[in-house]
């Protein structure tokens, strides 16, 4: 059973939280991240690229000129592809990138990356984040104190915290049922207060 040192705001350690095994100590599967990032990457393509066909572009309904007699290569249309001004032959049109990945498959992913952060020692607890007022230079303070120039800040329902940190460039505020594997890849570091970190195994017990 992992155990993992809770600390306060002053980087003081207060006590230590045993972690659950099925959550924080799982083998690494790489295809489980793997399939979670392209599906979560493919998800935010928008797929809105759009070209006009020979049928859809203005005009081209008569005979450009005659047959035979000119000189020239005989055309029907001057909307065809290899015009100027013609349509685009195998051109995109819009198309959803999504797939679908089961939500076990999901949850996996999840525990796994979690247990890999685990193990790297990349995943700092805090007792609390609560905050009295919106203030990024508190927000700030507490990073620099814990030595964190990039990564997650996850808590419950907590609006100051949020907008506190809001300005912060190199790190992105989630609530624990927005904890995604990309964001846990992509910051590396993660922050996270106990009541959130106790929500998230709960999420990913069964």
């Amino acid at each position: 059973m992992p155990v993992i040192a809770v600390y306060d705001k002053t980087k003081k350690k207060v006590g230590d939280l045993n972690l659950d095994d099925r959550v924080f100590n799982v083998p690494l599967k790489r295809h489980l991240i793997y399939d979670a990032v392209m599906a979560q990457r493919r998800s935010s393509r928008k797929g809105t690229a759009s070209t006009k066909t020979r049928a859809e572009v203005r005009g081209g309904g008569a005979k450009p000129f005659r047959q035979k007699g000119t000189g020239r290569a005989r055309q029907g249309s001057s909307r065809d592809s290899h015009q100027v001004g013609g349509g685009v032959a195998f051109g995109p049109k819009p198309r959803k990138y999504e797939y679908g990945l089961s939500k076990q498959a999901w949850k996996g992913a999840l525990r796994t990356t979690l247990s890999m952060q685990c193990r790297e020692n990349t995943l700092t607890v805090l007792k609390d984040l609560k905050w009295d007022q919106v203030k990024t230079k508190n927000v700030a303070q507490l990073l620099k104190k814990f030595s964190l120039e990039k990564g997650l800040i996850i808590d419950i329902q907590n609006e100051n915290l949020q907008k506190s940190s809001a300005n912060l460039r190199s790190f992105r505020f989630l609530k624990p049922e927005g904890v995604n594997v990309y964001d846990l890849l992509k910051f590396k570091n993660v922050i996270v207060s106990e009541p959130a970190i106790l929500q998230i195994e709960k999420r990913l017990q069964s």
